[in-house]
């Protein structure tokens, strides 16, 4: 009895070469995409609520005479840990799909070709989202009651500090 030749075998037992190039060109893709999706994805701006008169007194966000010094407020952006585990679905799901789906490498790398561009399309939609939300987030009247604004989730995350 012989040992069965993987390397003739056309099945699904053998290696194909372009299909691996195309799996290793998503990872590396979809990790330098997060990367630099992280380094866009981090904002920050601040506020202070008053200030100093020309006497040298504090005054409150009113404009009135305060003991203390005015609060502050600063408002950070951060990505959020749900796109590295939704990069990680997709990632998943692309392999499952080459592995159960396509019949031909061709078809396989066109598969893996259009997660890549449709990946770097939504980190990119993701990005500007979050950096035009985060921006015309209003500072003023957060000390308020009622005060309304949109939050970047999935994509990112504001953390609020107050001093």
């Amino acid at each position: 009895m012989s040992a069965p030749s993987l390397a003739a075998s056309p099945g699904p037992t053998a290696v194909r070469m372009p299909v691996v190039a195309a799996i290793r060109r998503l990872i590396i893709t979809m990790a330098v995409s997060l990367l630099l999706g992280s380094l866009l994805l981090t904002s920050s701006k601040g506020r202070s609520l008053g200030g100093v008169n020309s006497d040298g007194q504090w005054l409150d966000e009113f404009g009135e005479l305060s003991a203390q010094a005015p609060e502050t407020i600063q408002l950070t952006l951060h990505p959020s840990p749900l796109g590295v585990i939704a990069a990680f679905v997709v990632l998943l799901w692309a392999l499952g799909r080459v592995m159960r789906g396509t019949r031909t490498d061709a078809e396989a790398v066109a598969f893996l070709r259009k997660v890549e561009r449709w990946f770097i399309i939504a980190l990119v939609v993701g990005v500007v989202y979050s950096q035009l939300l985060f921006w015309i987030t209003p500072i003023e009247g957060w000390g308020a009651a009622g005060g309304f604004w949109l939050h970047p989730f999935p994509f990112a995350t504001i953390d609020v500090s107050y001093g």
